[in-house]
């Protein structure tokens, strides 16, 4: 024997699980060179524990196997060898293997060792799903470790005890156990198990409603692993868990695409092959992708052992599918209702009370009340205890049954206690897009209780529900964050700067760069607490008392069916319009006629066509949703306030009048009362637009002001500035909703900046394509650019909602600029600018929209 070489595969053993990538490679050189069977079982165990690190399963279990094959004389080296082969057997799905494996394990070795093989067997009951018979020999285990101050056993322990915890519902339990290991591993310098400790703490803060603890917790994840070289697929699939939680469905799903592939090329990861498919097939759940879904469902059904942890939760998606994709039956119920029951059985009550909840809506669906009744009778237990969505779905639920019972005045209160939940957990976030999409959480809730309100056919009661479904993030105020942030915006402009100026070789990486930057940003604002304020909704008479000769127009969704409220300064009434009209497509044509008329290329013929064509859109939309409403003379102004696809629709080349647009009755008459006149005017502009300096000087003339061009200029000149015109390039960002921006010389101005202004102005002007469009809608909630400036407190917002033309929009502007000179508000100058002889003139300045109070 080689004493060098032992000594190297030693230590390649003592290195495997912190230091991965040089453990592997110490013991890769070790195999190339040593013909003693005693150092390759050495070596194999140690590369076997490295590509588990690195979550490289199949590599890690044939290294194992040569390992406990070639350790056939050292019972210890073999026994101990066989305790780590059995985690893999199990985590690939062989759970009988796995049971013989350890069983001989625990038969080669005494003393301490063999005491931990019987602690592995724990574990590995665990990873079957039998969390109540782990959670006493774990206990047992736990204790004696303290006793004896054995901290690298009781980290695993507390790792492992936590995972039950979770599994069981006992999160403070589960958080005490992972913050205990995380303290051990971070003592012990086990860097990678501390990172996994801080993935699990994100994920059970997550379940917890704790969005901002649980990005901090996974930041520190990525950081220690990162550090130690030990990046893997398992560990980015997990985080993906995370961001389904906080509602993040497009990055949860750009996550899982890139990990899950990963993972399964690593071999026998089914556990998390598993888990993975299974949170892939919950993001397609979301856009209502039923078929793409029930697809990984039966991908995840494959990879999942009967006998294994995860059956419960591949029969709860496929139960979901079939819910969300209209397949109701009898039988379906009673499989849901059988699953609750094994769940109860084996300790999961969440996820019980979860299938039951669903099998209130099944048994209500088919008039089976019986059912729903007795699936309902838990959900008391749940409206006050457990993670947000268990209490949402709970209220939602009991709301259901009642108004099935004919119980409307139970149900609706039902629905607003659910509601006063979603607010709280929702004042509690920082981040602006979180709070946002955490709406749809109480998507169903809303349906249910403005149904409610359409039932009572109370007028009131129909706008307060309209009212609370648009306006919970907008009443809470933004985040205004510290230097931190300003130094990381500083830098994503600098990173912005490097991309404009890269040559052809340098590009990627820049772009690289910057798109890291963005995370650092969006990770520093998730991690960041909210300003738990709230204002109040307005009422209806409030609202009809500031309409003068305006007729609000308040576009309601129920189920499939639309409403208008329609209120002017002496009545209210809610009309039925029908059938919920699929205008998707209408919108998406005037996008495209726009896009027709603004391009420079586009002949006059193009364009005389597509202001033809838009012109037929136009009426095919006022037929719709205008004329039934049978209201009001040529006099009166308009207030609409859309909802869904309607927030695309430019609604000056609808309606022949003022029109102001808002994003709910609240806001307009929040911005109604701003009437302090400010001090200062600005313009900015922006590069890449052939007329935008000719359109800046022009403008700048007419407000007696200088031009600026840079973000830090801007920032300082438009806080609480009376009227601020944008002349640049508007870049909404649907992937990136808060990185939506303005671009300007030296970077781009984004909804993060927006936020931070404190003072916003009274008035702003975005002549840029796109500037009003909505980048991200979460119920009945949107967000856009000129919706950040509405948010923090600007009175107006003149922007529109697609592409204009750049030399169009430098004359409509120089008009419009001079039509509130002469002291018009600006929905009157709108409508004044486009009333021209010349049609590509008028169809421009119809194009833009004037939101909040003109």
């Amino acid at each position: 024997m080689n004493p060098s070489l032992r000594s190297e595969a030693e230590s390649a053993l003592a290195t495997a699980r912190e230091a991965p990538q040089s453990s592997l490679q110490q013991a890769v050189e070790v195999l190339a060179v040593s013909p003693d069977p005693d150092v390759a079982a050495l070596a194999h165990f140690a590369a076997g524990l490295a590509h588990r690190a690195l979550a490289n399963g199949g590599e890690s279990t044939s290294h194992l196997e040569a390992a406990a094959r070639l350790a056939i004389t050292d019972d210890d080296l073999r026994g101990q060898v066989l305790r780590s082969l059995a985690f893999n057997y199990a985590q690939a799905g062989r759970h009988s293997r796995a049971e013989r494996t350890i069983d001989e394990s625990v038969d080669l070795l005494s003393g301490q060792e063999r005491d931990l093989s019987q602690l592995q067997k724990a574990f590995l009951l665990l990873m079957r799903g039998e969390h109540l018979q782990a959670l006493p020999a774990l206990n047992i285990a736990a204790d004696s470790f303290i006793a004896s101050g054995d901290e690298e056993y009781l980290e695993l322990t507390l790792y492992n005890r936590a995972l039950i915890h979770m599994e069981l519902g006992d999160y403070d339990a589960s958080i005490e156990d992972l913050t205990a290991a995380y303290e051990i591993g971070m003592r012990l310098e086990h860097h990678v198990s501390a990172a996994d400790a801080a993935l699990h703490l994100s994920q059970v803060l997550g379940w917890r409603d704790d969005v901002p603890g649980a990005m901090e917790w996974h930041a520190r994840s990525v950081e220690l692993r990162t550090a130690a070289g030990a990046e893997n697929a398992v560990a980015d699939a997990e985080h993906a868990f995370v961001l389904i939680q906080a509602r993040l469905m497009r990055e949860a799903e750009e996550v899982l695409m890139e990990a899950l592939p990963r993972v399964l090329e690593g071999g026998d990861n089914h556990a998390i092959a598993v888990q993975g498919h299974l949170l892939l097939a919950e993001v397609l759940h979301d856009r209502g992708a039923y078929s793409e879904a029930a697809a990984q469902i039966d991908l995840a059904r494959r990879a999942a052992s009967p006998a294994g942890r995860y059956w419960f939760d591949v029969a709860a998606a496929d139960h979901r599918n079939r819910v969300l994709s209209g397949h109701i039956t009898p039988a379906l119920l009673a499989s849901i209702v059988s699953t609750a029951a094994d769940m109860d059985a084996n300790g999961e009550r969440y996820a019980a009370a979860v299938e039951r909840f669903r099998a209130v809506d099944v048994a209500l669906a088919l008039g089976d009340i019986n059912t729903a009744t007795a699936m309902c009778e838990d959900a008391n237990r749940f409206v006050r205890t457990g993670p947000l969505w268990l209490q949402i779905q709970a209220w939602t639920a009991l709301a259901a049954l009642r108004r099935a019972l004919g119980n409307r005045k139970g149900a609706a209160a039902a629905v607003r206690a659910g509601f006063a939940r979603l607010d709280d957990y929702r004042t509690g976030i920082g981040a602006t897009d979180l709070r946002i999409r955490a709406a749809e959480y109480g998507s169903r809730l809303a349906e249910l209780g403005l149904g409610l309100a359409v039932d009572s056919r109370s007028v009131d009661r129909v706008f307060s529900w309209s009212e609370r479904m648009r306006t919970a993030s907008s009443r809470t105020r933004p985040l205004v964050a510290g230097t931190e942030l300003d130094e990381a915006l500083t830098e994503l402009r600098r990173t912005w700067s490097r991309v404009r100026s890269a040559d052809p070789e340098t590009l990627v990486a820049r772009r690289r760069e910057h798109q890291a930057q963005e995370r650092s940003v969006t990770n520093l604002v998730r991690r960041s607490r909210g300003l738990a304020q709230q204002s109040n909704l307005a009422d209806l008479a409030s609202v009809q008392a500031q309409l003068g000769d305006r007729v609000l127009i308040e576009y309601i969704e129920v189920a499939d069916s639309i409403s208008a409220l329609v209120v002017d300064r002496q009545s209210a009434a809610v009309v039925d319009l029908g059938p919920k009209p699929d205008l998707t497509t209408l919108v998406d044509q005037l996008r495209f006629a726009a896009e027709r008329i603004a391009r420079p290329t586009s002949s006059p013929a193009s364009q005389a066509a597509a202001l033809v064509s838009i012109d037929d859109i136009a009426g095919s939309i006022r037929q719709v949703l205008l004329d039934p409403l049978e209201h009001g003379s040529s006099q009166e102004r308009y207030v609409i306030v859309p909802t869904g696809q309607l927030h695309g629709v430019p609604w000056g080349l609808v309606l022949d009048r003022p029109v102001e647009t808002a994003p709910s009755g609240t806001q307009w008459a929040r911005s109604r009362a701003r009437t302090t006149r400010r001090a200062g005017r600005t313009v900015v502009s922006g590069p890449d637009l052939r007329h935008a300096a000719s359109e800046a000087a022009a403008v700048s003339a007419l407000a007696g002001t200088s031009v600026v061009s840079s973000v830090a200029d801007a920032l300082g000149e438009i806080r609480g500035a009376e009227l601020v015109h944008f002349a640049c390039h508007a870049l909404p960002r649907v992937d990136s909703p808060m990185f939506s921006s303005l671009r300007l010389q030296d970077g781009e101005l984004t909804l993060y900046d927006i936020e931070r202004l404190g003072d916003a102005p009274k008035a702003v002007v975005l002549a840029a394509c796109d500037g009003g469009s909505a980048v991200m809608a979460s119920g009945a909630e949107i967000m856009s650019i000129a919706g950040a400036f509405l948010s923090l407190g600007s009175r107006t917002v003149v922007a529109p909602v697609f592409t204009v033309s750049d030399e169009m929009t430098a004359a409509v502007m120089s008009r419009f600029h001079e039509e509130l000179a002469s002291g018009l508000d600006g929905a009157q100058a709108l409508l004044a600018a486009g009333s021209t002889s010349d049609p590509l003139l008028a169809f421009t300045a119809r194009s833009f929209s004037c939101f909040g109070a003109a």
